[in-house]
């Protein structure tokens, strides 16, 4: 019977340090001859088993059985003999298209995108190409759609990865893109459309571009090009294979420090950054604040969900935000169906029952999305792994970890109850008492401990991601340790470094409660003070820098995903949320996001005119070079005025409501400018100079939110 082909593509490549004798002999076998039909194309490490004779181009070479591609390419050494026909000839019949490779990139600093593996004629003609652009693999694929250079759209695969190697499988399929990292799914895209009718006879080198000028360097030690699509359990099994694991991957590291150019170790002109300091983590000139790619970062933020991920417009969602300044987002793990878009994490069987062994692919999906697309546009990811209103109340009748809804255990084996009608502020609920030093409940920690490693088998990928391991818990410290460690160490068994903390419930930041976070710097790199935001005023401020003081002997980031206060809802008004927004700000906070509807801004009118503000602000003044100096503000009412500066150069001064304010420049010396921005439309105001040497009266140019840069 002739198969019937749907229009897909399939890209599987390996990437990082694998040494191609490891290839030879763990991945090439079961790697390109595991599948039930096998390539049409095949070159294999030391040439054991070539489909087609290459030559090389330039100064490519093979040595230790990889082609080392720097400066040169590798072409069909016998064209009429070759798999360029008969490629183009099968995979335009078919509509599909599976690459597989073994690879080592030398450099993230290569661009064009340098041509990896590509099937093209020149630099603007092609049928599909496998490039790098920098730090990000790509993917060029020709349809009548996309057009004959395959960029229309050019689509970005994953993060290149650095320091291990990494199996990755990309599939297009009914107008459908997946991309899978490590056998996991990490992007679903729907941005490439149409066949592949409009492929023409082109040319399949390795390396460069038919004509040139896009040269790669780095080493192939295996190809393989297939006719045909690979599924889902082909790709896992192909990984399982493959002999790339998370062990493998760390224990390569020393290989790889050989082979690392001058952008891999981020070597500057003054300073030198091992790999681990370009993901988010404390700055190293200021810990109170954050570093991203080794730059200081002020993290702003203002989103409609907490599960953001699973929200069905969430690039859209990510664009505008984008688009506003902002760069941080809050990712609850959670599933609870508020809107009716959101699905659980495990598999739904035939009867109803879901079973906590096997997985929704489509909740994964999302989250996967989620963080491609973050860190495409730069925006840090702060996830909370639990939301204790997920397990109580009306959320937990319906719930894959209640009994009555799995296949896996019963009432009794779980300890669970039907029903958990409380509040879960008052931490009734035993899923939060399941850790060995509490409850040791092995039968439910085992399906927590299958959740968090498979978030994690997502999220290690990335250097854009924070954890907290729960939204404003009330339960026991035990339980926080337990995520926090188990976390670091999944992370360290990878070789890399995470930033963790906890939530806690009370509003009154001097509670004794948070000093299980503030008296444990080791344990918890940051702290989430967002309770905070349930007061207002004077004692908002006031409680806040009395956090700062108490971890001033080990200062951290201490961040706010949670800005209170909308009108209508039951935490505060608009006002009330633009003030705490605000004094965070200037009050040093590393991170302030404005909190979804109803119970905050979202990404509305008013956040997105503050965060604009605010960025304004920065353009001025860096936030993390100020610090906060009430003593200048003269004559100061209760929340009158609030000033962050570095005295004599530079201050930062926001009026909640107008007014006017005594600033003290006795000290300073010379004239400064002030610039006033209006909050309300996130825009410039009016702009005066003042003299230093006495205090100095300032006025806002009107009433409402103002904020003042001073230099």
């Amino acid at each position: 019977m002739k198969r019937q082909y749907s229009r897909s593509i399939s890209v599987l490549f390996f990437l990082g340090v694998a040494t191609c004798n490891m290839a030879s002999s763990a991945l090439l076998g079961p790697l390109f001859f595991g599948a039930s039909q096998g390539p049409l194309f095949i070159w294999a490490s030391q040439g054991q088993q070539s489909s087609h004779p290459l030559k090389h181009r330039g100064a490519a070479h093979i040595t230790d059985g990889a082609m080392h591609l720097a400066n040169g390419a590798f072409i069909q050494a016998i064209y009429d003999a070759g798999a360029d026909a008969p490629l183009f000839k099968a995979c335009k019949a078919s509509g599909e298209l599976t690459m597989e490779v073994v690879l080592c990139s030398d450099r993230m600093d290569q661009k064009g995108p340098a041509r990896i593996v590509t099937f093209s004629n020149d630099a603007s003609r092609r049928n599909f190409t496998l490039g790098q652009d920098l730090d990000k693999l790509i993917l060029r694929l020709r349809t009548p759609e996309t057009g004959p250079n395959g960029v229309n759209p050019q689509l970005t695969l994953c993060q290149t990865p650095t320091l291990r190697a990494s199996h990755v499988v990309v599939t297009y399929g009914q107008n459908t893109t997946h991309c899978y990292l490590n056998g996991v799914r990490i992007l679903t895209s729907h941005r490439i459309q149409g066949d592949f009718s409009n492929w023409e006879p082109s040319h399949l080198l390795f390396g460069d571009e038919w004509t040139g000028e896009r040269d790669w360097d780095g080493s192939l030690c295996g190809v393989a090009i297939y006719p045909r699509t690979l599924t889902e359990s082909e790709v896992k099994s192909l990984f399982k294979k493959s002999g790339v694991s998370h062990r493998g991957q760390a224990a390569l590291k020393v290989k790889e420090k050989r082979r690392r150019s001058p952008m891999e170790q981020n070597i500057r002109k003054d300073d030198k950054m091992s790999a681990d300091e370009t993901g988010i983590q404390p700055y190293a000139a200021n810990p109170s604040y954050w570093q991203y790619k080794g730059k200081p970062v002020l993290l702003l933020g203002a989103s409609k969900d907490d599960n953001l991920f699973q929200i069905p417009d969430l690039e859209t969602h990510l664009d505008d935000m984008k688009a506003a300044g902002a760069n941080v987002i809050r990712n609850t793990m959670s599933d609870r169906k508020d809107y009716g878009f959101e699905v659980y994490p495990f598999l739904q069987l035939p009867n109803g029952k879901y079973d906590l062994e096997q997985w929704n692919e489509e909740y994964w999906t999302r989250f996967s999305n989620m963080l491609q697309w973050t860190h495409d546009r730069e925006i840090i990811v702060q996830i909370e792994v639990w939301d204790r209103f997920d397990y109580t109340q009306s959320r937990w009748p319906p719930h894959p970890y209640n009994p009555a809804n799995n296949v896996n255990y019963s009432y009794e084996e779980s300890g669970f109850a039907p029903e958990y009608p409380d509040h879960p502020g008052r931490n009734r609920q035993p899923f939060f008492f399941t850790t060995p030093k509490q409850r040791n409940n092995t039968v439910v920690l085992r399906f927590q401990n299958r959740f968090v490693d498979k978030m994690l088998s997502h999220t290690l990928n990335y250097d854009h991601v924070l954890y907290c391991m729960d939204n404003e818990t009330s339960a026991e410290e035990a339980w926080a340790v337990y995520w926090s460690e188990t976390i670091r160490q999944r992370a360290a068994e990878r070789g890399q470094r995470v930033c963790v903390t906890e939530m806690w419930d009370d509003w009154n930041l001097r509670a004794d409660r948070h000093k299980r976070t503030l008296d444990h710097p080791k344990r918890y790199d940051f702290a989430d003070v967002s309770q905070n935001n349930q007061k207002k005023g004077q004692e908002h401020w006031d409680n806040f820098q009395w956090v700062r003081s108490y971890v001033s002997a080990h200062p951290r980031p201490l961040n706010t995903t949670k800005t209170y206060g909308a009108d209508g809802g039951k935490f505060g008004d608009n006002n009330d949320a633009l003030e705490r927004w605000w004094r965070h700000i200037i009050g040093g906070a590393a991170s302030a996001r404005f909190h979804r509807p109803s119970s905050g801004l979202g990404l509305s009118k008013l956040s997105i005119a503050s965060v604009k503000a605010a960025r304004k602000l920065e353009s001025l003044i860096k936030l993390w070079e100020v610090e906060p100096m009430q003593g200048l503000l003269l004559d100061r009412k209760d929340n009158q005025a609030f000033l962050a500066a570095k005295e004599g150069d530079a201050y930062a001064l926001y009026l909640p409501d107008g007014g006017s304010i005594r600033l003290d420049l006795t000290d300073a010396e010379g004239s400064f400018t002030v610039r006033w921005i209006d909050i309300s439309s996130g825009e410039w105001s009016e702009k005066k100079d003042i003299q230093a040497g006495a205090p100095v009266t300032l006025i806002a140019p009107g009433r409402g939110h103002w904020v003042a840069a001073i230099l």
